[in-house]
């Protein structure tokens, strides 16, 4: 005979009980919405009867113009969607199935939105008045106000009136390279531009700058030229043209590590300073002093040339042979 059942065994028993009818309930509720709302959407997408499509084309061509909202938007039809030939849509005949956008759907960055969101209307910039005007530019400096110049014809008056600016247009464009233009400069009546293919062009000068020809290249860098300076003009008749007051030589700052020396007449390279080893830098400022040519280089270090075959060392070098002192001997570096 079985014994008999507890009162606490009873007590846990009927919790169970009640506990798995509580479950099944809330699964029954559960079930129950979600077969309502798939109801209620196949009943929201119903296809539309031609008695109910023939109402809304009536419907249309009373409301005119004004119709037109309902048709599939632009945006979207450019997307590849269109709106669903339901009871609730815009009637249509070229999908064969409709599709339910029920949230907010992006196609790349366009969005796509249901049937009850409302479109965005975008305004246009408001201009800004003249009282707006008057307490921004306290408060711009120079930087500020060249880039508010660019934002519409009332910032540029603005900037025009405080800062005094004075327009220029474009004359002629004399010259034009295959590369950057880093340097250019002047001598002889010819203007020499520095590209960063390692080219020094020559441009021939005249009076009318659309008159401003090319003249011949000099191409031997292998780098981009940082650099072009030219020599101090002669006080007399040069020694080596014959001309007064000439500029005779030019020199070039290269990534190459190499200083060039060239004729400005001749165009041909006299000479080639190269850096004391293969560890420095390459050759990227140059400045001349009545004996001397500096140049700076990338890795701090300013190296001392002189112009002349004299040599100022103390130490036993090439120079100390006796064929005597050589040009462009590296006297010291300036650290």
């Amino acid at each position: 005979l079985a014994a008999p059942k507890t009162a606490l065994e009873e007590a846990k028993e009927a919790a169970a009980i009640a506990k798995k009818a509580a479950a099944e309930k809330a699964l029954g509720i559960s079930r129950a919405a979600s077969a309502a709302a798939e109801n209620a959407l196949d009943a929201l997408h119903r296809k539309m009867t031609s008695k109910e499509k023939k109402s809304l084309r009536l419907k249309r061509a009373s409301l005119g113009r004004p119709a037109e909202k309902l048709n599939t938007p632009k945006f979207a039809r450019r997307a590849g969607y269109v709106r669903c030939n339901c009871v609730r849509g815009v009637p249509n005949d070229e999908p064969a199935e409709w599709v339910a956008v029920q949230e907010t759907r992006y196609v790349g960055e366009i969005e796509v939105r249901a049937e009850f969101r409302r479109e965005t209307f975008y305004k246009e910039a408001m201009e800004p008045t003249e009282k707006v005007l008057a307490l921004v530019n306290r408060f711009l400096d120079a930087r500020s106000l060249g880039k508010a110049c660019m934002v519409n014809t009332k910032w540029r008056k603005m900037c025009e009136d405080q800062t005094g600016m004075e327009t220029y247009n474009l004359l002629h464009t004399p010259i034009r390279d295959t590369a950057l233009i880093p340097m250019i400069c002047k001598a002889n009546q010819s203007l020499y531009s520095a590209a960063s293919n390692g080219a020094v062009r020559e441009w021939v000068l005249a009076h009318n700058i659309k008159n401003i020809k090319f003249s011949g290249a000099m191409w031997e860098h292998s780098g981009w030229i940082n650099d072009i300076c030219c020599s101090a003009p002669t006080p007399g008749t040069c020694s080596m043209h014959g001309v007064v007051n000439h500029v005779c030589l030019l020199y070039t700052a290269s990534d190459d590590r190499c200083v060039y020396v060239w004729d400005s007449v001749s165009r041909k390279r006299l000479g080639k300073i190269q850096p004391p080893n293969k560890t420095c830098g390459t050759m990227r400022k140059m400045a001349l002093s009545d004996r001397h040519l500096f140049v700076g280089s990338s890795n701090g270090i300013i190296y001392v040339y002189p112009f002349e075959k004299t040599c100022e060392r103390p130490d036993r070098h090439e120079c100390s042979l006796a064929a005597g002192p050589k040009r462009f001997c590296l006297q010291t570096q300036l650290r």
